[in-house]
């Protein structure tokens, strides 16, 4: 991260495995739930955020600041402090995610392929994907397919051809 930002002058925002990166002192504290600890190393900022498990976040961009959440319920409103960058964090990647779940189900790639062939099917994946949200959004009035049966079929006119 501090290659990036110092010769690349690149910000970045992410998510970091606990043991691949977070200052050793930060992952021991304890933290209550729905609390967060900071620690910056020149422009980098490393956060430890207790929710319903411990994550861990780096930036370049954003500065140590939490803001005040709330959520409403049917009989009142619960408030809680949530870091600046995951919040940031969730708002800009929940389409990957989204995108991410709906290719899970039925992926091509495989643990044993070489990373180019993998690399391969995955963009193979993306296209189904993007061919079958084209055609939900073409086909709103008419019987829309489940990805499976969109799948089959693709498969089937290539597969013929």
């Amino acid at each position: 991260a501090e290659y990036l930002y110092t010769k690349r002058q690149t910000y970045l925002t992410g998510i970091v495995r606990e043991g691949r990166g977070p200052p050793q002192f930060l992952q021991d504290e304890r933290l209550h739930k729905k609390s967060s600890s900071f620690v910056r190393k020149d422009h980098v900022l490393v956060c430890k955020y207790e929710d319903r498990k411990t994550i861990y976040s780096i930036t370049t961009m954003y500065e140590a600041r939490v803001l005040e959440k709330m959520k409403s319920y049917f009989r009142g409103h619960t408030f809680w402090k949530l870091p600046l960058q995951i919040n940031h964090y969730n708002k800009s990647m929940g389409a990957v995610d989204l995108c991410d779940q709906l290719l899970q189900p039925y992926s091509a790639g495989r643990r044993s392929l070489a990373w180019f062939k993998k690399l391969g099917l995955h963009m193979i994946d993306r296209m189904v994907l993007n061919s079958y949200k084209l055609h939900m959004n073409t086909h709103v009035d008419t019987y829309k397919k489940t990805s499976m049966e969109f799948i089959i079929d693709v498969v089937s006119q290539v597969l013929k051809k």
